[in-house]
């Protein structure tokens, strides 16, 4: 990987981790992004494991899905793919979608809102 691949890249990761921080979750970020997941965050009642990438839906090379997939549900956690999100003239942002299948169709777009609703043992949490 080029040098300015993998500074975006890195951005991404940094992104995803700033706005999911900003939402509740403390984030630890994978150095070097070489294991399974780039960020695990948690919540309580919710853990997270996400892997960024930068193509603009977040698609993930199968064996990249099923890795997490795997994973995610050995843990029960929920596995996202991040990736950046931008809509006309404003800022990129992160975004995030749920692997909720196997394959690449099927799978949701994830917010941080989506993910306590999601969940309801996580409402006990919430004030």
């Amino acid at each position: 990987m080029s040098g300015a691949n993998y500074r975006r890249g890195a951005d991404l990761e940094r992104a995803a981790k700033h706005h999911l921080e900003d939402n509740g979750y403390y984030v630890i970020k994978s150095a070097g992004s070489k294991g399974v997941a780039d960020l695990v965050a948690i919540k309580p009642g919710e853990t997270l494991l996400v892997q960024c990438k930068r193509p603009k839906d977040g698609y993930l090379l199968p064996a990249e899905r099923v890795a997490l997939r795997q994973l995610a549900l050995r843990l029960g956690a929920v596995p996202l793919a991040g990736y950046w999100y931008k809509q006309g003239r404003a800022a990129r942002k992160p975004a995030f979608r749920e692997l909720t299948f196997m394959g690449p169709a099927g799978n949701r777009d994830w917010t941080p809102d989506h993910g306590m609703q999601s969940h309801p043992h996580t409402q006990e949490h919430v004030q």
